[in-house]
């Protein structure tokens, strides 16, 4: 075996993400983010479990879509 890797399917061919799905990735990465960035400042106890509630909320969101996605296979 010489190493190389098989050529890439078409860009055709592979499957594109739907808005939702980066719409929903997104929402996840700025809610993680702000509860990095709330537990770096030290904010008060009310403002990070605020942050934190918003990022479990982004992620079960995004977990309910994905589990969608699988029921559908």
């Amino acid at each position: 075996m010489s190493g190389e890797r098989p050529p890439a399917p078409p860009p055709a061919a592979q499957p594109v993400p739907s808005r939702r799905a980066i719409d929903l990735v997104a929402a996840y990465g700025v809610a993680q983010w702000n509860v990095v960035q709330a537990s770096f400042m030290q904010l008060g106890g009310e403002q990070f479990a605020e942050a934190k509630a918003r990022q479990v909320a982004a992620y079960e969101a995004l977990m309910r879509y994905i589990a969608e996605l699988e029921g559908r296979r």
